[in-house]
């Protein structure tokens, strides 16, 4: 009765302790955080890791719409089948990768034996096709028609593609952990993408909803006259039909009182989903940039199209795009996978290891090697470890983890006067405690609150009201949909932590029992933490992009970060 109720942090620390009494694995007398995220999301992981080393999704080139990523449910399922699932998957069922995989001599053999196995599903999709394709319609029409008829609008609306979530998804973060950063992401994103306008698209849409609500208007007032109307062949399918279009007009139609900023709402983005291109910056209002975006957060109806036409697509995919890939999945497994004692086979970036994979242009004090693994892109494996270590503060971190932390927070204590986002963060926490003048805690904590902190938190900036659908454009005020919160507790490495405790540690206030008390009281203030960790580590990654650390001038910008498998 009370597991629906329990969260994941009390199973995960009741199975620590289970493992210290019981021995579950024998292999080990103790587990960790790591070991247990590894087993359970070891070959989610190997996807991530497929994503971001840009092995994975497959892209078709269409002659008119050009390149287009194409990661539907179906192909995803198969992908699943051929490299972890099926009965010929590089994977055994103990979780091992099989030993030929491990032998560089054998990759050529295994790369035309995976191809041959992919062929074979290729050609079982193609046969199966008009099947699923039923199965397809059916269950379109009977889940979303009455939603549609009900919501019009809801084909203009988007979701995370399943691109996206692969390509904005850290190492080791569970499920409802993503789900819930996502969906706090959700409304600035919708709002970044109504700021681009298709001016000629709304005049129509215009046109047809004046054209359509005219005509649904006059049947209307014909109904009430004479309810004889509705007795008319068909009358009933055309006022339903034009509600549709009507709805669906109205859903191209912009807010006319809306202010967009496109560079400001991609900022509110990135801080709840942590990533993006580093081309996206200083470009926010390009096409280019919405287009790429748009891959990640795509419109419904696409959607449904896509998981419509998959049948066919997938086939296509499997045996003319995925085949040719057989040679780089074989390499990636086997130079990306390391043997954990009592866990098995995983992905060595979802060990985080820093000083193996870490990227010097994200600040890692020590140069991987690429002989030694490779980095990753965009920052991927640096994110992640701040992610875990703020989802799972009690987790004993590698040193190397630990150096890599500290260097960051050293770096945000020295921006803290001169970074515009810290200081935005700063003032939006402080809004967010000390908002209510009338309320005696907030006096009370107002009172106590050192001068130097108060100072620096005096907002110097201007935020910009950029859309009525979005009443608040703070980063701290994201809603969380489950009450299984990934951020329980404040992460002794985070940014925001830190530069607490140095503020309450250079002030002369006797009244504060702890440095971190007053940051503990404000609301999300963990989730806080990570966002604002997260848009400091991009910033530091721009400034050396720009060339404003003498110590990186020796990285050439301009070299790929895919490391050759």
């Amino acid at each position: 009765n009370d597991l629906p109720n329990m969260t994941w942090h009390e199973v995960q620390q009741r199975l620590l302790i289970a493992q210290r009494t019981h021995h579950l694995c024998i292999h080990k007398s103790t587990l960790t955080e790591l070991d247990i995220h590894n087993r359970l999301l070891r070959f989610k992981n190997y996807e991530v890791a497929l994503v971001n080393k840009g092995i994975l999704p497959p892209k078709l080139h269409l002659p008119i719409i050009g390149d287009i990523i194409s990661f539907t449910s179906g192909f995803k399922f198969n992908l699943r089948l051929i490299l972890f699932w099926g009965p010929y998957s590089p994977f055994d069922q103990r979780w091992h990768l099989r030993q030929e995989y491990k032998i560089h001599s054998q990759r050529e053999a295994l790369a035309r034996q995976l191809s041959r196995f992919i062929l074979l599903y290729g050609v079982a999709n193609l046969l199966l096709s008009p099947f699923i394709f039923i199965w397809q319609v059916l269950n379109l029409f009977y889940g979303y028609t009455e939603l549609v008829r009900r919501e019009p609008g809801v084909l203009g609306s988007r979701r995370w593609s399943n691109y996206g979530r692969l390509y904005l998804r850290h190492f080791n973060e569970l499920d409802h952990s993503l789900n819930q950063r996502l969906n706090c992401g959700y409304k600035p994103a919708m709002s970044y993408m109504s700021s681009f306008v298709n001016y000629s698209i709304v005049e129509i849409a215009k046109f047809v909803s004046f054209t359509s609500g005219a005509i649904l208007a006059v049947l209307i007032i014909l109904t009430i006259y004479d309810e004889d109307v509705l007795n008319v062949e068909h009358m009933l399918t055309l006022m339903t039909g034009l509600g549709v279009v009507l709805g669906i007009c109205r859903s191209l139609i912009p807010d006319e009182n809306a202010v967009f900023d496109p560079e400001q709402m991609l900022q509110l983005v990135l801080a709840q989903v942590h990533y993006q291109p580093d081309s996206w910056k200083d470009h926010a209002h390009t096409d280019y940039v919405q287009a790429e975006f748009g891959q990640m957060f795509q419109l419904k109806y696409v959607y449904f199209l896509e998981e419509l036409l998959s049948p066919f697509i997938t086939p296509i995919i499997l045996c003319f795009q995925l085949r040719r890939k057989s040679l780089q999945i074989i390499d990636f497994l086997r130079n990306y996978t390391v043997d954990v004692q009592g866990v098995g086979d995983v992905c060595s970036f979802a060990q985080l290891d820093i000083g193996k994979h870490g990227n010097m242009k994200w600040f890692v004090p020590i140069r991987a090697k690429q002989n030694d693994g490779g980095i990753t892109n965009d920052g991927k494996l640096e994110l992640s470890l701040m992610h875990f270590h703020h989802t799972n503060p009690k987790w004993q971190m590698p040193k190397q983890c630990e150096v890599y932390l500290e260097k960051i927070q050293e770096r945000a204590v020295e921006s803290m006067q001169t970074s515009s986002m810290l200081q935005q963060s700063l003032g939006q926490m402080q809004r967010s405690f000390y908002s209510d003048p009338q309320s005696t805690s907030s006096m009370y904590n107002r009172s106590m609150m050192p001068k130097t902190l108060s100072n620096a938190y005096s907002p110097t900036y201007t935020t910009v009201n950029m859309s009525v659908q979005q009443p608040s454009s703070s980063i701290s005020q994201s809603g969380i949909t489950k009450s299984d919160s990934p951020y329980r507790s404040l992460a002794p490495y985070g940014v925001l932590s830190k530069i607490h405790t140095q503020m309450f540690e250079s002030s002369n206030s006797n009244h504060l029992s702890g440095s971190l008390a007053p940051l503990q009281s404000v609301p999300s203030a963990a989730q806080l933490d990570m966002n604002v960790s997260c848009l400091f580590m991009h910033e530091l990654r721009y400034k050396y992009k720009h060339g404003e650390y003498e110590e990186l001038e020796h990285i050439d910008e301009d070299h790929d970060d895919n490391v050759k498998c």
